[in-house]
């Protein structure tokens, strides 16, 4: 039997089901897995000598119009917002305790921090692209199908802290975060810590994993983090318009529970969103939608370079900059939920919503698959969802990397 079960009266609350089936589990042996957890970039993979296929030529089809009426997007209230989601890292440091496998009969812990303080299990996200962060080892676990994966940032405490030191440019002006956490200009780079009002974040398998007795299994977990941090002026959080850039988890400038008045500018950060996948890193494509979020499409490597663009999933992420609207909020950084190919070569996206069943915070059928950082940068299509309100809206997509 695996060491999770020990632990999990400890680090969650579990079902009487799920624990019974979890412990008749043990009955069937175990295998080991690897966890590590990368970082990527937008870098496309460089193979030598590649061959393309003909038949994987991309399709000339042009990306259709949009074939709903779009609404006008909401006017802008206040513009420039006073903030930027283009932060330059520096450091960005988030405690991980355990992590969990989960499944419908099983559940199994694949890392567990021996310290178990916050920061004595701080971990390095910022490391060099390709680099494992974790530094995990390979765990005895119990055979079975997994469908989830869990992040433990804490446990009773409620709380965690994270760390965070780099830079944003605003205007003419780069603020650096500081140690009392108000960012400030002509300055050296501080570390400022934040504190996160959430224990766990669990994080679908985009296909589940099936140990099996006696079997070997390497876990990579990908991420991204760009735009996960921003820095924002006192007057962007006082302002009367949406979406709002502070809140009272994830942000410094907190004064018994509200915004501190006092405090010049603030620095928040939000979680990873991780995408596991056994194999090879994806390739990544990031686009920006009517300046107001950030998706990211992961591609299968392996075929990539060949112009057969297969998607395996994605995230959907807030957008801070000097050219963000206000309009409805979207306070949210959620992985893409569904993702499929067209045959016009268009994309049908779904995003996860405000819970794993909830609508999508923005969901297209014509999402434009064509686009690159030099001849077709930008192109459109039609959604739903948050960014959108009750009808459905026109988007501008731009292609990033």
């Amino acid at each position: 039997m695996s060491r999770s079960i020990l632990r999990h009266t400890l680090i969650r609350p579990v079902t009487a089901a799920i624990l019974l089936s979890s412990l008749l589990a043990c009955g069937g042996g175990t295998g080991n897995v690897a966890l590590r957890f990368i970082r990527v970039t937008s870098e496309v993979p460089i193979i030598e000598d590649p061959l393309p296929d003909p038949s994987d030529t991309p399709s000339d089809t042009p990306t259709p119009e949009p074939s709903v009426t779009p609404t006008p997007l909401p006017t802008p209230t206040f513009s420039p917002l006073e903030l930027s989601s283009t932060f330059y890292y520096d450091s960005f440091k988030i405690p991980v305790r355990a992590v969990e496998l989960v499944g419908s009969a099983v559940s199994s812990e694949v890392y567990y921090c021996d310290a178990d303080t916050n920061d004595s299990c701080l971990v390095e996200w910022n490391q060099e692209v390709g680099m494992d962060s974790l530094t995990g080892r390979a765990i005895e676990v119990d055979a079975g199908t997994y469908q989830e994966m869990v992040v433990h940032t804490c446990f009773d405490e409620g709380s965690y802290t994270l760390t965070v030191q780099g830079s944003v440019d605003i205007g003419l002006a780069t603020y650096v975060t500081q140690s009392d956490g108000v960012p400030v200009i002509d300055s050296f780079p501080q570390e400022s810590r934040i504190e996160v009002s959430s224990c766990q974040y669990t994080i679908p398998l985009p296909t589940p994993i099936t140990v099996e007795k006696g079997s070997s299994t390497s876990l990579n977990v990908f991420y991204d983090l760009r735009n996960m941090v921003w820095i924002g002026l006192r007057s962007s959080a006082l302002a009367s318009q949406t979406p709002a850039p502070w809140s009272t988890s994830g942000c410094t400038g907190k004064l018994n529970g509200q915004y501190d008045v006092g405090a010049d500018a603030y620095v928040c950060a939000s979680f990873p969103l991780l995408h596991p996948k056994l194999g090879d890193a994806p390739v990544l494509e990031r686009y920006r939608i009517n300046n107001r979020a950030i998706v990211g499409v992961y591609f299968e490597a392996s075929d990539y370079y060949v112009g057969t663009k297969t998607p395996i999933g994605g995230y959907l992420r807030r957008y801070y900059g000097a050219e963000t609207t206000a309009g409805a909020d979207f306070g949210f950084d959620v992985p893409l939920k569904t993702i499929t190919k067209n045959i016009d070569g268009t994309y049908s996206i779904d995003s996860y919503g405000a819970s794993a069943t909830g609508a999508p915070y923005f969901s297209s059928l014509d999402f434009p698959g064509d686009l690159t950082t030099t001849d077709k940068p930008v192109g459109s299509g039609t959604f739903i969802g948050v960014l959108s309100g009750p009808t459905s809206n026109a988007f501008l997509a731009e292609r990033l990397e």
